[in-house]
């Protein structure tokens, strides 16, 4: 809670256990892997990662109100959730995302079915460094995994909502995000190609460059993402700082905002954390309005 965590994920050495990491291979910056344990992660920081940042096999966890800056180099995403883990992601801020903000699959061979909702966060300028075709931006769920995902502020991601068709979309629902790309291959993958999502009746998108979502301080129109170095796949290196971290910017919204009073409000969280207190779990219920950033001043404190 409250804790920042930098700069993580160097290669293994010869003394790892191969089962885990291979010599070699980018270690995450945490991996939660205990079916019987709760994962609380709060209000907390996650800069700079090689791979995944996290990544989640089996466990009861709750992700509230965390900030995610530039995780992966040419991959990797900032949260991957496996089989066995059932729970909540919600009022994060994912920036400048490899791959993926928030990956969910039942991969893993777990009796217990991957379940994890996820609402009301804001995903910006992700899926830029993903070498592999088809893939990275947002949100990506896959293998048999299920949940909710609603309220999400997608802005400038190589791809929207990707339901990979494999998905258990019998028990996955989704609605009510809003997507803004400054480019028509944004817009074209608002719902990803590469899957079988469909925009829904709460979902607000347009053209290119329509829908500004009037972050406080950020402005979502200043880079041509149609350009190297911009242009996926792109080297993190040679993109500008602002496009990967916060720094001095503000992802609240402003109050003409068209993401204001568009949430949805009528379902509730997994909740499958039920300890509270010091080690327990402090969850936000779903928002009225869409993204990480309440204008009540709730969700991300950041």
């Amino acid at each position: 809670k409250w804790t920042h965590i930098k700069f993580v994920g160097g290669p293994s050495g010869p003394a790892n256990d191969p089962a885990i990491y291979s010599e070699g291979s980018a270690r995450y910056t945490i991996l939660f892997s205990s079916e019987s344990s709760n994962f609380v992660l709060e209000d907390s920081w996650i800069y700079g990662s090689k791979d995944d940042a996290i990544r989640c096999v089996g466990g009861k966890m709750s992700i509230m109100r965390n900030t995610f800056e530039m995780c992966g180099e040419k991959g990797g995403e900032s949260f991957n959730v496996k089989s066995g883990a059932v729970g909540d992601i919600a009022y994060n801020l994912f920036i400048g995302a490899a791959t993926n903000g928030a990956k969910l699959s039942n991969s893993g061979g777990s009796k217990i079915q991957c379940n994890v909702n996820i609402y009301n966060n804001t995903f910006v300028n992700c899926g830029m460094r993903q070498v592999k075709t088809g893939r990275g931006g947002s949100i990506n769920t896959e293998a048999g995994a299920k949940g909710l995902i609603y309220n999400n502020l997608i802005v400038n991601c190589r791809f929207g909502l990707r339901v990979v068709v494999d998905t258990d979309t019998l028990n996955t629902k989704y609605n009510n995000q809003f997507y803004y790309g400054n480019d028509d291959a944004f817009v074209k993958e608002f719902n990803a190609t590469a899957g079988i999502s469909k925009p829904q009746k709460g979902d607000i998108y347009g053209k290119a460059k329509e829908n500004d979502p009037l972050f406080v301080a950020y402005d979502v129109k200043k880079y041509d993402f149609t350009q190297s170095p911009l242009k996926a796949p792109a080297d993190v290196y040679k993109q500008p700082y602002e496009l990967n971290q916060v720094g001095t910017s503000n992802f609240r919204l402003q109050p003409t905002s068209g993401a204001i009073g568009k949430g949805k409000t009528d379902f509730s969280p997994v909740k499958a954390v039920t300890k509270t207190g010091v080690y327990g779990t402090d969850i936000t219920l779903p928002g009225k309005d869409i993204g990480a950033y309440q204008a009540d001043g709730s969700g991300n404190q950041h």
